[in-house]
């Protein structure tokens, strides 16, 4: 008999497979991982419309650029924000029981690296097989890497590298190994499109080689909205086209 999938958001993420949220800096990216993570955990709660939550998802988010004390603001705001003022969610209490958050600044985790500029790409196995253990043992769903792109110190702009990074570092082990279901998120190009109307546009703005963004089952691109879009819903008034910076735009792939 065939195995149906394990969904664990509606259309967006399934355990198995790699999903990546993708922005420019200021888009709020790292701040609606974690605003995800924490609706997911809770299993209930409005996000994006199309994407639903059916059941509590166990979450580890791991942050290789900020600080814990960063993500701890970010997390008491984000919860703060959910149980008083978000309309959309009143009503509900959310809590931490399902979500675990590590920043891994202080000791930068590489799960695939170089010795030098021109050595072999290598896993690192003992860090690898720890988090496999890991989220096998405490029975995650789901695996948050932020900012994927910091979790080695390949060339991002070699496809072969980075196919052998996702591929050996990030599918094999906690994907197929662990049965989790993997987000990265990632940095848009400088100088691409940020906030087009075109699929491909979207999901190819990524910044480095496509192998990464290839990999994934499903992209969100946020970026933060732009002044055309700002002039043909606020008017043309500066003093009303700055409220732009109140909003995201989200396109999905």
């Amino acid at each position: 008999s065939v195995v149906p999938r394990n969904i664990l958001i509606e259309n967006l993420w399934q355990s198995g497979t790699y999903c990546q949220v993708q922005g420019a800096g200021g888009s709020l990216k790292s701040l609606s991982l974690m605003q995800l993570a924490l609706l997911a955990s809770n299993g209930e709660g409005f996000w994006l419309p199309m994407f639903k939550v059916e059941r509590p998802l166990k979450i580890l988010y791991i942050n290789n650029e900020d600080s814990k004390e960063e993500l701890d603001r970010r997390c008491f705001g984000i919860l703060q924000g959910l149980n008083s003022l978000d309309e959309r969610n009143k009503g509900k209490t959310y809590n931490l029981d399902n979500f675990e958050y590590q920043s891994t600044l202080a000791d930068q985790l590489y799960f695939a690296y170089k010795s030098n500029e021109n050595a072999t790409p290598t896993i690192n196995e003992k860090q690898v097989n720890l988090f496999k253990e890991y989220l096998r043992d405490n029975q995650f769903d789901g695996l948050m890497l932020d900012p994927i792109i910091s979790f080695h110190n390949l060339n991002e702009n070699n496809n072969g590298e980075m196919e052998f990074f996702i591929k050996k570092a990030i599918i094999a082990p906690f994907c197929v190994g662990a049965r989790v279901g993997v987000m990265g998120g990632h940095h848009i190009a400088k100088r691409t499109s940020s906030n087009g109307d075109d699929i491909e546009e979207n999901t190819d703005a990524s910044r480095g080689a496509s192998a990464i963004t290839n990999a994934a089952r499903s992209v969100l691109r946020f970026a933060p909205m732009n002044n055309l879009t700002a002039k043909r819903v606020f008017g043309t008034k500066p003093e009303d086209r700055a409220k732009r910076h109140n909003y995201i735009n989200v396109a999905f792939g």
